[in-house]
């Protein structure tokens, strides 16, 4: 399985017999633990990238008002669909503005009988 590569040819350390002498962030559920091995580092690290995975997940987005590309979303492009509709709203806001200042000017023209 790793014929030819290095670590093919090294002596084999489990995880759990190697000690890890790195610094354990203070989100980690290992912070204050004493003695870690690499195995408990490890399993650590992909608790986490699961967590973070999991609360990154689009998916479920599918469906609304906003439409977003096809296949996976990832969240640069969730970000650039938000960005789009919050543009296309603040445009038909501002077209919206410019139709009732008119109407209202319209309308204090025709109270003041002074129509065009």
């Amino acid at each position: 399985m790793c014929t030819g590569q290095i670590k093919g040819n090294c002596k084999k350390v489990y995880a759990n017999c190697t000690a890890f002498e790195g610094t354990i962030p203070e989100y980690s559920d290992l912070a204050e633990q004493d003695c870690l091995t690499i195995e408990e580092t490890t399993q650590d690290i992909y608790e986490i990238l699961t967590d973070i995975k999991t609360d990154l997940e689009l998916e479920s987005l599918r469906g609304e008002c906003i439409t977003y590309p096809v296949g996976e979303i990832k969240i640069l492009d969730a970000l650039a669909a938000l960005q789009a509709f919050i543009c296309q709203q603040q445009e038909t806001i501002n077209s919206q503005q410019t139709a009732i200042t008119t109407l209202q000017a319209q309308v204090a023209d025709l109270q003041t009988n002074t129509c065009p």
